[in-house]
C-alpha cells in the first residue's frame, strides 16, 4: 500500500518475480493492484489495454519488458539471441505503434547489443539490465528536473489548472506539469489545484474509473471538472496558473493546448 508519493512506483523490476511490476491503471481509483508481468504477452497486453499508461512509463515497462524477456532466451549464440531479442521487440513495439517512448525505449535496448558485437550472451543481458534501469532513472531525474524549474513561477497558495494526463502515474517519478505542484506541496506551498481531462481522458475516467492526475490527493485539494467550469474559475480569479503538458507540437515548433484558450477567455472576461 502506497504511503506517499516516493512510494509509488508505476513500473519496476523485481528481481525474484523475475518480472516487472506495473500498478494496474484501470481499477483506480477504486482498486489498488499491482500485476506481475513476465511474459511477452502478458507486456504486450498491459500496454494495449492501458494497464500502464503515459508515454514515459510506457518507455520503462518496454525497457524493463524486454530485458525479462531477454533473460528467458536460452542460448549461447550470438545470432540466435539477437533474431529471437528482434522478434520480441517487434511484437512489443506493435502494442501501441503511435508511442513514440515505446519505439525509442526499445530501439535504445537493441542499440545495446549493436555497440557490444564482442560481448557474449551473458553480458549483453546484465547491459541490457543497466540500460533499463538508466532508461527509468534518466525519466525520473527529467521529470523532478521539470518541477524544480516551473517551482520558481509559483508562489504558495496559488490556484492551479493542470490539463492532460501529466502526473506520477504517467512517467517513472513526479510526472510532467504536475511535478512542481508535487514538489511544491512537498515543501507546503499549498496549491489549490484544478483538473481539466482531455476528452478522451474523461472517457477512460468513466469507463475504467481511473484516475492518473489526481490519484492520492488529498482530499479537498483538488478537483476535476469541465472546460466551461474552468473559465468561470478564471474569471472569478481562483486560478492563477495553468500546467500543460504538450504532446504534439506542429511542425513550425509552435503547440497548441485548449487549457491556454480557457486561461485567457477567464482573464479577457475579467478584463
Amino acid at each position: 500500500m502506497i504511503q506517499t508519493l516516493s512510494d509509488l512506483k508505476t513500473v519496476r523490476f523485481n528481481e525474484q518475480a523475475d518480472g516487472v511490476i506495473i500498478l494496474d491503471q484501470t481499477l483506480l481509483p477504486g482498486k489498488e493492484a499491482y500485476l506481475t508481468l513476465t511474459t511477452a504477452e502478458e507486456i504486450w497486453d498491459a500496454i494495449y489495454k492501458l494497464k500502464v499508461r503515459g508515454a514515459p512509463a510506457i518507455g520503462v515497462a518496454a525497457a524493463y519488458g524486454i530485458y525479462v524477456c531477454a533473460r528467458r532466451i536460452d542460448t549461447a549464440e550470438k545470432s540466435v539471441f539477437v533474431n529471437e531479442f528482434r522478434k520480441i521487440k517487434e511484437y512489443l513495439a506493435g502494442s501501441r505503434p503511435t508511442a513514440v517512448n515505446l519505439v525509442a525505449a526499445l530501439n535504445r535496448m537493441e542499440r545495446v547489443l549493436v555497440a557490444h558485437p564482442t560481448l557474449s550472451v551473458p553480458e549483453w543481458k546484465e547491459l541490457l539490465y543497466k540500460e533499463a534501469i538508466a532508461i527509468r532513472e534518466e525519466d525520473a531525474a527529467a521529470c523532478r528536473q521539470i518541477g524544480e524549474n516551473c517551482l520558481e513561477l509559483l508562489r504558495p497558495g496559488m490556484g492551479i489548472l493542470t490539463h492532460c494526463n501529466a502526473g506520477h502515474l504517467a512517467v517513472s517519478e513526479y510526472g510532467t506539469a504536475l511535478a512542481p505542484i508535487y514538489l511544491g506541496q512537498e515543501r507546503g506551498y499549498g496549491f489549490k489545484v484544478f483538473i481539466k481531462p482531455l476528452f478522451n481522458f474523461a472517457v477512460r475516467f468513466i469507463k475504467y474509473g481511473g484516475y492518473i492526475s489526481p490519484h492520492r490527493a488529498k482530499p479537498g485539494r483538488r478537483c476535476m471538472f469541465c472546460k466551461n467550469t474552468a473559465v468561470r474559475l478564471c474569471f472569478k480569479g481562483r486560478i492563477h496558473h495553468t500546467q500543460c503538458y504538450f504532446f504534439r507540437r506542429q511542425s513550425q515548433g509552435c503547440a497548441a493546448c485548449s487549457a491556454f484558450n480557457i486561461y485567457y477567455t477567464g482573464l479577457f472576461q475579467r478584463a
